[in-house]
């Protein structure tokens, strides 16, 4: 199902909200120390326990990106949706110097 831009907008003001809660950052902070510090412990000849940290790791930032470009996604669809209603407007404004000739 495709957003509308108010929705996108909403949904980007949420994801900025997550990314600025503190118990969100102390949560990953404390994933991503999780991750090194098993990494550090992991034997080197456990090649397949090092890619599933790998993944972690990873999969922990992709979580982030994704809350960012959520962020982004909002921060365009507002400027969008500012830009429609000046473009209305002056068409509003337009249509009234017409008629009255102001």
């Amino acid at each position: 199902m495709r957003k509308t831009k108010q929705q996108v907008a909403t949904l980007g003001l949420e994801a900025r909200q997550v990314l600025e809660n503190p118990a969100f950052g102390e949560a990953f902070e404390r994933m991503g120390s999780a991750i090194v510090s098993a990494w550090r412990k992991c034997d080197l000849r456990d090649v397949e326990g090092q890619r599933l940290l790998l993944q972690q790791a990873k999969l922990v930032d992709r979580i982030k990106g994704t809350l960012g470009g959520l962020i982004e996604q909002g921060k365009l669809a507002e400027a969008q949706i500012e830009a429609e209603d000046l473009r209305d407007e002056s068409r509003l404004r337009r249509g009234l110097r017409s008629v009255t000739g102001r």
